[in-house]
């Protein structure tokens, strides 16, 4: 048994749980890899809204986003973007 297989074998991980991926934990990650975080500056964030976030995303790259696909997250906004074009259009400003 070699050094390490040993220092493994000594810890005990309680909390930690080793689970299977399966079609619901394959769906949640694919919509994760959709998310983009828009961080707004801290000075005049307290006007924007959903609607103002789906206006701009469809003036500046000419696509479409359902109000559903936007959620606030603090003084943030977190946006669903389904179409991995307008994903790409939008990091790569």
């Amino acid at each position: 048994m070699n050094r390490s297989s040993c220092t493994m074998d000594r810890f005990k991980y309680s909390n930690l749980t080793i689970i299977e991926e399966d079609h619901y934990i394959r769906s949640r990650m694919n919509q994760l890899q959709q998310i983009i975080i828009a961080r707004l500056p801290h000075h005049g964030s307290w006007n924007i809204t959903p609607q103002t976030i789906r206006t701009a995303i469809q003036s500046q790259f000419g696509a479409s986003i359902a109000i559903d696909d936007i959620s606030q997250y603090e003084s943030n906004f977190l946006l669903q973007i389904h179409s991995p074009t307008t994903r790409k259009s939008m990091l790569s400003i």
